[in-house]
């Protein structure tokens, strides 16, 4: 699976799962903390530590 500028990614860590999401750009990724209400829909994908997805045309925020 490919990511698009402005995806939301989510990844496991060995205590669950992380609060703070990587939003990645064309240039580097940064992490900020995501809301309930930002995204409507999340795709589950297989993985050892990503977890969900949610792309950037279902995003609210931007």
């Amino acid at each position: 699976m490919e990511f698009k500028i402005a995806d939301i990614v989510r990844y496991k860590r060995q205590t669950g799962l992380f609060e703070v999401t990587g939003a990645y750009t064309d240039k580097a990724a940064y992490d900020y903390t995501i809301t309930n209400n930002e995204c409507d829909t999340e795709r589950y994908v297989l993985g050892e530590h990503l977890i969900m997805v949610c792309p950037a045309e279902l995003r609210k925020d931007i």
